[in-house]
């Protein structure tokens, strides 16, 4: 038998928020010199990189641009723009299992400078207990140790954590290091598996 979860993890882009999507990253690419699908391959490229804080800002889109002084203040409005579109049903869910006692932390990859920038929006998720930050620790999903460091810094079990995440690899990863996960296909299909193997949570 499955123990009681206490500790509720989530990604942030796919989960928390819709991920970034082509409309976005085409108004992006509207303020360098390449056309839309150059753009978005130069932008996926270095982000991995870029989530573990290899680069700086300025580096990063230095590297997507292609330029020595890229339009970094309209590139970055839009990408922040891009990962803020909450999913208000997940933050319901979230929100009334924190008012049951559980504690829930954000568990994502993400640079520095973009979860700094997070959190002085307003509408920046402020109910997570912890954050875990791949640029902040230089470490990116599904490296075994930012699991680690969540087991740790919220000293629970990891037979008592449960991770949703939009991502196989990352729901493996964490599966392999003791921690319950669901990978996200949306509410609906969250809500279906929660009835199945964690009632308590619906």
């Amino acid at each position: 038998m499955k123990k009681p979860v206490t500790l509720l993890a989530l990604d942030f882009g796919g989960v928390v928020v819709e991920f970034i999507d082509d409309g976005v990253l085409e108004a992006m690419s509207k303020h360098t010199g390449f056309d839309h699908p150059t753009f978005t391959e130069r932008y996926w490229r270095h982000r991995s990189d870029f989530d573990r804080d290899r680069y700086t800002l300025l580096e990063y889109w230095r590297l997507v641009t292609g330029e020595e002084n890229p339009p970094i203040d309209a590139l970055v409005s839009l990408d922040l723009a891009g990962w803020s579109r909450i999913d208000p049903a997940i933050i319901r869910w979230a929100e009334g299992l924190k008012e049951r006692g559980l504690k829930l932390a954000l568990l994502s990859n993400m640079a520095t400078p973009t979860y700094e920038a997070l959190q002085k929006d307003e509408h920046w998720p402020t109910f997570f207990d912890y954050y875990i930050i791949s640029g902040v620790l230089k470490v990116n999903k599904p490296d075994r140790a930012i699991y680690e460091h969540l087991i740790a810094v919220s000293d629970t079990k990891p037979s008592e954590i449960l991770f949703v995440d939009d991502l196989m690899h990352n729901i493996q990863a964490a599966q392999a290091a003791g921690i319950h996960a669901i990978r996200y296909r949306g509410m609906d299909d969250l809500i279906r598996i929660l009835r199945k193997e964690y009632p308590s949570l619906v």
